[in-house]
């Protein structure tokens, strides 16, 4: 028996009996076309799980497999709760590319109009930079017959003085306003506020002599939107790849700068002047870029990108935060005018007046605009505090209780600026200007970690702009008739050069000195090493 009902609902066939839930040859065939169907269906579904290669049409159909077949991580399931969260799989080039004008026109207007903003790029500037950005200590000397380092202290002074003259403005930059500092300054400003800068060698082995300092080497500062961002070309057999505006070889090494002979949103009189696109040696250029995130990314992004909509929220709510203040405030007093309900029973002046003196009004319908709630009896009234106000006849106010203060107002502003704070790498106590909560033990373990950030920021400066600066430098004036050192040792001079990035002072002097004290006793550290990473730097010889 149990053989039989098995044969029977599998389809089987038996000699004996027949099976008695028989149906139709055409039910038959749609069930069977239906099986083919899923069955295909499945193996199509199992193709695109199994392949090494899945499409973007596919994602659909993996998802809904994946909550009957196979795991996945919950951050990449699409529910109603995050359906605003997109999805996507491009490249870091192909983002910055439909995102870096709006980052940075943002940007600059948080800058210009915000005063979080500007607050961030002057404590990237203040943190990073410093009083005397990336101060130059040369340590020119050899090595005598007992291993003894014996210190050219006369040549590392004349090379350290020439710096500091070509560093004044009228022999630093081409435009001969801005000095090394300020340059230097701008230039970090500029990577975090728009992700990078580009600074072009100006002088007779960088395409033109320069004719207005005695070495004929000036640098000239240009914004990041002089690089065409907007020239792309693929590869061929005949031509090299273009992202950016940058000309690469195979392995991704910059060739050429593409850069625009304006600026793009220039509006003044010569902005009717064509715009050309220069084609400039990688070597006659800097490009400093912000630290790069992701591998294969060509160029910065703006620092600010991850937190300018919070700036903008912030100041959308202090805009509506106030605007309640004041609508708050000014609670004028109303007088409302009443009169009887039938109007046979109305006075005549207050007939004539509701008329509008027309004679018409409650009994010809005439002056109907001039009270009763038309035309020109709705009106605006500007008010200030504390004053009266008399009402026409019929009308009454409705005032909007803007409910002011708001308890949560300032617990909001602060989950706000400490969002922007880690965003930025900036102390959220700086960048709020809240010391109310700060004690010494938090204040330390949070400057610490702004600290470390720019710190950070510094050796990516000094690698990607200041020392190619001075090495640039140096060999102009190591040519030029202001300098009496042989040529051949130029290249022990760029080994030799430091640059100092700012250091802080001491938090607690008395025990941070103690400490440093028992270091050096105990060969932990070095009294060089102390030196220089001190706020007055220097060396231990000269101090």
């Amino acid at each position: 028996m149990a053989n039989f009902l098995q044969r029977m609902f599998r389809g089987g066939k038996s000699n004996a009996v027949k099976s008695p839930f028989s149906v139709t040859k055409r039910k038959a065939k749609a069930g069977a076309f239906a099986a083919q169907a899923t069955a295909a269906r499945r193996r199509a579904n199992g193709n695109r799980i199994h392949s090494l290669r899945a499409l973007p049409s596919d994602a659909n159909i993996l998802r809904a497999i994946n909550g009957k077949v196979i795991r996945m991580y919950n951050a990449a399931l699409t529910t109603n709760l995050n359906s605003d969260f997109p999805i996507s799989q491009t490249s870091s080039n192909a983002e910055i590319l439909t995102s870096t004008i709006g980052i940075r026109s943002r940007a600059r207007q948080l800058e210009q109009n915000n005063g979080y903003g500007r607050g961030i790029i002057w404590d990237w500037m203040r943190n990073i930079g410093g009083h005397d950005p990336f101060r130059l200590e040369m340590q020119v000397g050899k090595t005598d017959s007992t291993g003894k380092f014996v210190a050219e202290q006369e040549t590392s002074r004349t090379i350290m003085e020439a710096w500091e003259e070509y560093g004044k403005p009228e022999n630093c930059c081409a435009k001969g306003t801005i000095s090394r500092r300020q340059m230097y300054w701008t230039a970090i400003a500029s990577m975090g506020r728009c992700g990078g800068g580009i600074f072009r060698h100006r002088g007779i082995l960088n395409g033109g002599a320069f004719p207005h300092n005695k070495i004929g080497y000036a640098i000239e500062p240009l914004e990041i939107d002089r690089l065409d961002q907007n020239w792309q070309r693929p590869k061929s057999s005949t031509t090299n790849e273009i992202q950016f505006g940058i000309e690469m070889d195979e392995f991704k090494r910059p060739l050429y700068y593409h850069i625009l002979t304006r600026h793009p949103g220039d509006i003044f009189a010569f902005s009717n002047v064509p715009k050309y696109r220069e084609r400039v040696p990688a070597a006659d250029v800097i490009a400093l870029f912000d630290i790069q995130t992701r591998p294969e990314q060509y160029i910065g992004v703006s620092r600010m990108a991850s937190i300018i909509q919070l700036l903008h929220r912030l100041e959308q709510f202090d805009i509506a935060h106030v605007t309640a203040a004041l609508t708050t405030c000014c609670k004028a007093i109303w007088i409302e005018k009443q009169f009887p309900s039938s109007p046979e029973f109305v006075p005549d002046h207050i007939r004539q007046e509701i008329s509008g003196g027309g004679g018409g009004g409650l009994d010809g319908m005439d002056g109907a605009d001039a009270g009763w709630g038309g035309g020109d009896g709705q009106r605006m009234v500007n008010t200030t505090p504390g004053e009266v106000n008399e009402l026409e006849w019929g009308q009454k106010v409705v005032m909007p209780d803007p409910h002011f203060p708001v308890e949560a107002a300032p617990a909001f502003k602060r989950d706000l600026l400490r969002a922007v704070a880690a965003g930025t790498t900036v102390w959220y106590n700086t960048l709020a200007q809240d010391m109310e909560t700060v004690n010494f033990a938090s204040g330390r373990l949070g400057e610490g970690a702004a600290r470390d950030m720019a710190m950070m920021s510094q050796e990516h400066v000094i690698d990607m702009l200041v020392r190619p600066h001075f090495e640039v430098w140096l060999q102009y004036w190591m040519m030029s008739s202001e300098c009496s050192l042989p040529f051949s040792r130029y290249k022990e001079f760029c080994k030799v050069a430091v640059f100092n990035g700012r250091r802080w002072a001491y938090t607690n002097p008395l025990q941070d000195v103690q400490a440093d004290i028992l270091t050096v006793e105990a060969g932990m550290d070095s009294r060089s090493h102390i030196i220089s990473e001190s706020p007055r730097g220097g060396n231990a010889e000269e101090v």
